[in-house]
Order: C-alpha cells, then structure tokens, then sequence
C-alpha cells in the first residue's frame, strides 16, 4: 500500500502540517506503507526537508493557472492558504498522478484550505480511501475517516460537517509525534532552572524576541529554538551572543532532548503543543493564530499550561514567571497534569489505524 499526503508549508501556513505528517510517515515506514509528498512549492515550504527525511515529493507549481467553467467552492475560513480554487489543485494532484494512485492506496489530507470539494474530485479520479487530519471542525468533509488530534476532540463538535459513512477518531492518541517521543522517561518539574522558548517554525510576530527580553532578566538558563524561516534570524543571534545564559538552536533536530532537559516551555498553541504535552513539560501558551485558539483554552482547561495573553504580552509574561519562581507549586502541578496525559496516550494509533483496523478506512 502507497500512503499519499497532500500537505503544505509555507510563511503564512507554518510548519506544523508537514512535522506531523513526517511523523505518520516514518511511523507507517516501519509496517511496509510507503508515503510519498504532494507539496505546492510556497515560499517557506519545506520540500527539501521531507526529501532529506527519504521521501518523495510530488511537487505542484506554487501558482496554478485559473481553470475554464470552475464549478462555484465554498470560501473558508483558511482558503487564502492555497492560492488557488480547490479545483485547480486537484486537477493539477489528478494530471501529475494520473497512472500511479492505486484504488488499494490512501491519501492523506491536512489542510485547513481544503473539504469535500477537494475531497470529491481526487476521491472519484482515483477510487481510493482518503483520511483527513483536522482539528478546526469549520468546513465540511465527505472523506472515508477524518482524524481529529485535538486536545478539545470530541465527537459533538463535528456534527452536520460529516457525510454519512465518514468514520471519525478523536483524542490525543492521534497526535503523530516523532518516535523519540514516545520513549521519554517523563518526571515531574520541580522547580524552574532551564527554560525553553519556541514559537513554531515560523514566527511571523516575533512573540520569541518578545519573550526572551522578559526571560534573560530571570536567574534562569534558556534555551531558544526557531525555524529555518524565522524572519528575524539575524536579529535574534545578535541579541542572543550578548547573553551567556541564552543558546540558540535553528532548525534543530534535538526538540525531544531539549524538551526533556527543560523544565517549562514558552510557546504558541499549535503542533509543538503536543510535544511539550508528551515531554511532560508544563508551559506557558499565547494564541498567535485564530486555529489556535480552542487548543490553548484545552491546554489551560486540562491544567497543563497557563494562559498568556497576547494584550499586554510581556508584562504578562513577567508576571507569570516571577510567580513560578517565587512558588513553584503551580509548575509542579502543570508538570503532574502533563505526565498523567502522557502516560496514558495509546502508542502506535496511526500504525493500528493503518494497519489493524484497515476495513474502516474502505
């Protein structure tokens, strides 16, 4: 079986689409299911990246030419992300795949810009199963299984978005994370020593140059970690050699070690959410996107990370980490919550949706 995921990257998207679907794929590689790529070539994507993890990229050009008689397409609330009408990019999918999508393959979908448009077209050129990953539940899906990875996943949020027959699995054992993560020996923070900054691997707000001038006034080591793409690069290595407290790490393949070496993370609500979850890392969460939202107010709900609000950011911020360090029994708590969530987290859910409950995804 072939395993083909239509996923993108990009300045305006972020990263955090393409890093989980690399880990499904690596996951998946271990029972057989051979993933391959299908990118549009946007600044900021992240085609050379999957190449190097040993994967195929199928690569759609960054800008489609406008179809003749395009049927009339929903506009949602991500549609800008594409860059084109959903037509258009399956049409382009359906030329570049014609003779090699088999009716006994899958295709993955995770992107916000697409539905059961887009769905429906690539569904009936090729006649096989498709899985959508999606968390928003704003737009609607005619798709075999739609995967919901969220820590607020639950089966009512999605009612009238789902045709009949369309299988849905919810909860956090669907977040695919890197493998390393899985294997952590997660213990409880004590105490605040080591603090890890990172805002995802774009960044377009700066909220990490925001954050890091309140932390380096803090009697705390700090560790940084940005994308390739991060805008502010030069700046930020500047103002990071005037403190020796403070290293850098760009484009790091080192985020399971960092996290574990941490003992609270500063960040935004998207995929890295997850990943300080797993790690056991209690963290202080501000909502940089609007799909973000729900996640953080989630992640707050289930006493795993605080709030910081974009008003008023770094006062904020201050506050709160003064408050830490003058009473660590609310990181210990955070700590405890994230440990409990990581414990129970079912392993290997893509590999036994993949693989042992196969039939529902036909």
């Amino acid at each position: 079986m072939n395993l083909w995921i239509r996923v993108d990257a990009s300045l305006e998207i972020g990263t955090g689409h393409v890093y989980r679907c690399l880990n499904i794929a690596k996951e998946l590689a271990v029972s057989g299911i051979h993933s391959h790529f299908i990118c549009r070539a946007f600044d900021g994507h992240l085609i050379d990246l999957i190449v190097k993890s040993g994967f195929e990229v199928i690569e759609l050009e960054a800008e489609l030419k406008k179809s003749a008689g395009q049927p009339v397409e929903p506009v949602l609330k991500h549609s800008h992300w594409l860059h084109s009408s959903q037509y258009d990019d399956a049409l382009h999918l359906q030329r570049l795949l014609d003779k090699r999508i088999k009716q006994t393959d899958c295709i993955l979908v995770d992107h916000f810009a697409l539905d059961c448009t887009w769905e429906r077209l690539v569904s009936e050129k090729f006649n096989c199963s498709t899985v959508v990953i999606d968390g928003q539940a704003d737009r609607q899906h005619c798709s075999h299984l739609v995967v919901d990875p969220n820590l607020s996943a639950n089966d009512g949020k999605w009612k009238g978005l789902l045709i009949d027959g369309t299988q849905l699995k919810t909860g956090i054992s669907y977040v695919p994370l890197d493998a390393s993560f899985e294997e952590l020996d997660v213990v409880v923070r004590k105490r605040l020593d080591n603090l890890v900054i990172g805002f995802g691997g774009v960044d377009r707000d700066n909220y990490t140059m925001k954050a890091l001038k309140v932390a380096v006034e803090m009697p705390i080591t700090i560790q940084v970690v940005v994308g390739k793409h991060y805008p502010y690069l030069g700046l930020l290595k500047n103002f990071c050699k005037q403190y020796s407290q403070v290293s850098l790490d760009v484009q790091t393949s080192n985020m399971v070690r960092i996290m574990s070496d941490a003992d609270l993370a500063i960040g935004a609500g998207g995929t890295m959410t997850f990943e300080r979850c797993m790690a056991g890392l209690p963290s202080l969460v501000t909502v940089i996107a609007e799909n973000q939202k729900n996640q953080v107010l989630a992640a707050v709900d289930m006493g795993i990370a605080q709030q910081i609000p974009v008003t008023n950011y770094e006062a904020s911020l201050a506050e709160a980490l003064n408050a830490i360090l003058e009473e660590p029994k609310s990181l210990m708590q955070m700590s405890i919550a994230t440990k409990s969530i990581a414990e129970n987290r079912e392993k290997m859910a893509w590999t036994k949706l993949f693989c042992s409950e196969r039939q529902e995804i036909r």
